[in-house]
């Protein structure tokens, strides 16, 4: 896998051992995709781009549909703290109960056979 720093210094790693240290001075950071970041900041591009995984009704207060056939779907907190997990073979349109979560933005990984996408959810009081 080819990781770039593009951004900010158009360095470009090879990777071939996902264990090797990367040694940075202190201070410095890098910021290291599989594909080249318009706006390092943000995440609505990097989380919207594929319109073919649709999350119905958002915002939502009790159930939330995905207009696609998953085989995980993890929802997380704007921490990264995964609040809520479901396993199984979930049909196109099947609900997946929110209402225990607290109002707020949350991010819903959604995992199919051959994908994984990220989308963002807004959760609101009843």
């Amino acid at each position: 896998m080819c990781i770039r720093d593009r951004y900010f210094s158009s360095t470009t790693k090879n990777v071939t051992n996902i264990s090797e240290t990367i040694t940075l001075q202190p201070g410095e950071y890098r910021l290291f995709s599989s594909e080249a970041l318009e706006n390092p900041l943000g995440v609505d591009d990097v989380i919207s781009k594929n319109t073919a995984f649709q999350i119905f009704p958002n915002p939502s207060s009790k159930t939330i549909f995905i207009n696609s056939p998953a085989t995980k779907v993890e929802l997380f907190d704007m921490s990264g703290k995964k609040v809520k997990s479901f396993l199984g073979a979930f049909n196109k349109n099947h609900a997946f109960d929110i209402q225990d979560l607290n109002t707020g933005i949350y991010f819903v990984k959604i995992e199919t056979n051959n994908s994984t996408i990220t989308k963002k959810l807004l959760k609101k009081a009843f």
